[in-house]
C-alpha cells in the first residue's frame, strides 16, 4: 500500500481525463495492476490521501475490499475516485475487474462513502466502470493525452521544481534506494571498512558524543552542498555518514534536521541509500523513509522501509514506520515527532 499526502488540489471530477493524467504525479510513478483510491472531502470534493494497492490475488478479494473500505473510513472521506490500472484482457470484451470494482463500490456506499467515478486505465486509454452511455463513454474508451496539459502540466512543473520525478513504474522507484551494483560492491566495502576505522578513532579520541557530532556535521555539510546545487558526494564522507547512523541518537538527529527544501534533501538521502551495502543500509534507508513520509512522499517511504527491513528484519525504527504507513498515520504527526526530537535536543 502506497499512501501519498495530497497538496489539497480540487479534483476536477467533470474533467476525468485531466484528473487521470494527474494521478501518476500524485502517486510518484505510473501504476500497473493496481487500484488507486483518491479520497475526496467536502462540497468541493478536494482530494485528500491517495492510496495505491496491488490488485488482489484470486480468493483474496473480500479481504482486499474490506481493507480499502477501512482505509477510506479512516480518512473520513465523503467520497472517492477509484482508478483501476490493468492490462488484463477479459473474454468477450468485458472490462477486467468489473466484479471487483462493483463489490468495492457497494461496500463503500454501504458506509455512506460516495463513489464519484470508477475508471479503468489501460494502454493510454480509459473506460468508465459506471457509465453505460456510448455517447460520452464509447466502447473503445477515451484517449489519455501523450503530453501533460492543464492540471497535469501544473503538477508536472511543480514536481520538477521540487526536484522530484515521476517514475515509469514502481521498480524504477525501488532502484533509487537499492544498493551498489555487484561490480562496485568490493570497492564500496573497502570505503566502509576505512570509514569504520575513522569512526573507531573518533570514539577513542573523544567518545560517543564526538562521533555523533561528526556524523551530524558531515550530514549537514553534504546537505548544504546539495542545496547549493552540488550534487556530488565525497565517497569517504558518505560511507562515514552511513556508518555513523548506526548510533540511534545520531540517526534521530539527522532524521529530524529542520530541512524545508525537500528535493535536495531527499536526493542526498537517496544517494546515500544507493551507496550503502545491505549490511549497513537499514539506518540510512530508515532516515530516508522518515523524511519522505513527513513530506507526504508515501511511495518513496514505502520502498525505503522495504529495503531497511529486508536488510535487517528486526530494525525497530523501520518496523515502527512500516506500522505507521500501514495504519495511515498522518505525515503531520511524523512532522510533530521530528519537532519534538529537535526540541529535546535543543534543551539538552
Amino acid at each position: 500500500m502506497n499512501p501519498r499526502e495530497s497538496e489539497g488540489t480540487v479534483v476536477p471530477v467533470a474533467g476525468l481525463t485531466e484528473m487521470l493524467s494527474v494521478i501518476p504525479y500524485m502517486v510518484g510513478f505510473h501504476p500497473s495492476e493496481s487500484m488507486v483510491v483518491v479520497c475526496l472531502h467536502g462540497e468541493r470534493q478536494r482530494s485528500g490521501l491517495v492510496l495505491r494497492i496491488d490488485l488482489p490475488a484470486p480468493g483474496d478479494e473480500a479481504r482486499w475490499i474490506d481493507e480499502l473500505v477501512a482505509r477510506a473510513e479512516h480518512q473520513d472521506a465523503d467520497g472517492v475516485l477509484l482508478v483501476c490500472y490493468s492490462d488484463h484482457i477479459e473474454a468477450g470484451g468485458a472490462k477486467p475487474w468489473q466484479t471487483l470494482v462493483d463489490g468495492l463500490r457497494a461496500a463503500l456506499e454501504r458506509q455512506a462513502i460516495r463513489v464519484a467515478e470508477a475508471a479503468l486505465v489501460r494502454t493510454g486509454r480509459w473506460w468508465s466502470f459506471m457509465c453505460r452511455d456510448p455517447a460520452c463513454c464509447p466502447p473503445e474508451g477515451l484517449e489519455l493525452p501523450d503530453a501533460p496539459r492543464g492540471a497535469a502540466a501544473r503538477f508536472g512543473a511543480e514536481t520538477a521544481l521540487s526536484g522530484r520525478r515521476v517514475f515509469a513504474c514502481r521498480a524504477e522507484l525501488e532502484a533509487t534506494v537499492s544498493g551498489p551494483p555487484a561490480d562496485r560492491l568490493a570497492e564500496v566495502r573497502r570505503l566502509f571498512a576505512a570509514a569504520a576505522h575513522a569512526l573507531y578513532a573518533e570514539y577513542e579520541a573523544g567518545g560517543r558524543l564526538t562521533a555523533q557530532a561528526r556524523t551530524v556535521e558531515l550530514a549537514e555539510a553534504a546537505w548544504a552542498a546539495y542545496a547549493a546545487g552540488e550534487r556530488s558526494l565525497c565517497a569517504e564522507d558518505a560511507a562515514r555518514i552511513c556508518l555513523g547512523l548506526e548510533d540511534p541518537a545520531a540517526r534521530d538527529h539527522v532524521a529530524s534536521l529542520p530541512v524545508t527544501e525537500r528535493g535536495p534533501w531527499l536526493a542526498l538521502l537517496s544517494d546515500l541509500a544507493r551507496l550503502a551495502p545491505d549490511d549497513f543500509a537499514a539506518p540510512i534507508c530508515t532516515v530516508l523513509a522518515w523524511v519522505a513520509y513527513q513530506h507526504g512522499e508515501g511511495a518513496l517511504a514505502n520502498v525505503a522501509v522495504d529495503r531497511a527491513l529486508t536488510c535487517r528484519p528486526g530494525y525497530s525504527m523501520a518496523a515502527m514506520l512500516r506500522d505507521s504507513l500501514n495504519r495511515q498515520i498522518s505525515p503531520e504527526l511524523i512532522r510533530e515527532v521530528s519537532r519534538a526530537v529537535r526540541a529535546r535536543r535543543d534543551i539538552a
